[in-house]
């Protein structure tokens, strides 16, 4: 190992900045004093793709090559559940050393492992420590506070974006003079220059600017481009696959974010160009005013910059992730926050439709009755009639009781007479309330007696508006009123 002087960490707590040199020396001086018999617990911080894990196994690797014992595990999310699982992955990792048969044994844990660094180092390596199950932690604990002064390295790789609740083991440890932060950010635009060497300066600064500096990125963005040219040209356009290397990387990295990042992604992913921090905030369930959860994750990954996504497959990998019902659910809190935010109809028709492409049939719920009612007045109004239709069923739909069940049936006979095609506008008396109903299943086919029935007139009354109709909009009969419902000043009326 290097001979580095141990004095460089001792007593003092240090965070270093993403400069990979300056992350591999500090490694190795850590290293050099484990060494000398020292214990020391390094930390490893960073986003999603951003290289923990590659560094912490570069450590592991760097310290079986000197002769050190080296005991690894990887904790998961899922393994949080198993008691013990860390535990048991770092005592199999190492024939010699045996698994304390006492959940509660940390003292005999420890002194095992002081008993082995004995005869040379012992180093722990423990990536997503955040997702420990706690009967692990507890003898994590107790070596980090008690194997001084044996040569035992412990390093664990954590995210930066963990909950407040998954660091605390974290917390703790940074909070002791033997402990060392490093933390990982993103590729600045010369490192990623140096990393893919050979491209001319357009290409580089697209690839940054589409991975964000995230190394994992940056790598399946390399690795799309040379599978895609053979001839390696340096101004080669960057193009991206929709299920090439770059969108594997970016599911990775979505992965290992956390749910809330997950959750976040796939508002931003559904509101599309009409992010914003308020109706992201709905989306999410965050409190008013609140910052939304999971977003500086994506950032700091290099998959959002501001409240977009970087390139649009991200959006896609996100989308084909998300579960049919589950988009429809985002859909739906879509139109209603976009609509409280003064979002035109048609946006918000476009959400309340857009699940039933994925084969959700009532993607609406009865509580949405008047707001889709309401859209669908406003669509008529600005000559939409077939998407105001498309509302009204899905109204029909949620109705909760006959009365509001009918009342749409009857909106949706009156549209369905509006013409297809343009027509001459016609200077004509303009119908009230009671006439447009009867006028409108008039022209629809429906006899005298089927009109009164629907509206629960007698047949006489329907004769008599009938009369008054034909005179308004100078008829001679219910044949022509079809053509007599046209667009213009005096068709609005009849469609109010």
């Amino acid at each position: 190992m290097s001979g580095r002087s141990a004095t460089a960490v001792k007593g003092r707590l240090m965070t270093e900045a993403a400069d990979r040199t300056s992350v591999a020396g500090a490694l190795e001086t850590v290293l050099a004093t484990c060494a000398v018999g020292r214990s020391r617990v390094v930390v490893i911080e960073g986003a999603a793709g951003c290289g923990k894990s590659h560094l912490l196994a570069a450590v592991a690797e760097r310290a079986a090559a000197v002769g050190a014992l080296v005991l690894t595990a990887a904790a998961t999310e899922d393994g949080r559940r198993v008691s013990l699982g860390v535990l048991r992955q770092l005592a199999g990792t190492a024939t010699v050393f045996a698994l304390p048969r006492r959940e509660e044994a940390g003292a005999e844990f420890c002194a095992q492992l002081c008993a082995l660094a004995a005869d040379g180092p012992v180093v722990l390596c423990v990536d997503d420590v955040q997702h420990t199950d706690p009967q692990s932690l507890r003898y994590l604990r107790h070596l980090a506070q008690h194997a001084r002064p044996a040569p035992v390295l412990l390093v664990v790789a954590v995210s930066a974006q963990a909950s407040a609740d998954d660091a605390a083991f974290v917390t703790e440890l940074t909070g002791r003079p033997h402990v060392r932060r490093i933390t990982l950010g993103p590729l600045s635009l010369q490192e990623t220059s140096d990393a893919v060497a050979g491209r001319s300066r357009g290409a580089v600064s697209e690839l940054y600017r589409i991975s964000g500096g995230n190394p994992l990125l940056l790598r399946a963005l390399t690795e799309e481009w040379q599978a895609a040219d053979s001839t390696a040209d340096p101004a080669g356009a960057v193009t991206v696959a929709p299920d090439g290397p770059f969108a594997a990387a970016v599911a990775t990295c979505l992965a290992h974010s956390g749910p809330a990042a997950v959750a976040s992604a796939r508002a931003v992913a559904i509101l599309g160009e009409r992010a914003a921090e308020p109706v992201l905030a709905r989306l999410v369930g965050a409190g008013a005013g609140a910052e939304v959860p999971g977003l500086a994750a994506l950032r700091s990954c290099g998959l959002l910059d501001g409240l977009r996504f970087r390139h649009p497959v991200v959006r896609d990998v996100v989308l084909e992730r998300t579960p049919p019902r589950t988009r429809a659910g985002l859909h739906r809190r879509a139109a209603l926050a976009l609509r409280e935010t003064g979002a035109t109809a048609s946006v918000v028709a476009g959400h309340f439709l857009a699940p039933i492409a994925d084969g959700i049939r009532r993607p609406a719920r009865p509580g949405d009755l008047e707001v889709l009612r309401d859209l669908a007045e406003e669509l008529l109004a600005q000559r939409r009639p077939d998407e105001s239709e498309r509302i009204l069923e899905l109204a029909h739909d949620v109705c909760p009781d006959a009365t509001s069940r009918t009342a749409v049936e009857l909106r949706l006979t009156e549209i369905s007479v509006w013409p297809d095609s343009a027509a001459r506008i016609v200077e004509r008396e303009p119908l009230n309330g009671p006439e447009q109903r009867v006028a409108a299943l008039a022209a629809r086919g429906l006899t005298n007696r089927q009109i009164a029935t629907a509206l629960l007139l007698s047949v006489s009354t329907v004769e008599q508006r009938l009369t008054r109709i034909y005179r308004k909009l100078r008829v001679q009969g219910r044949a022509e009123l079809p053509a007599a419902l046209v667009q213009g000043a005096r068709a609005a009326a009849v469609i109010a």
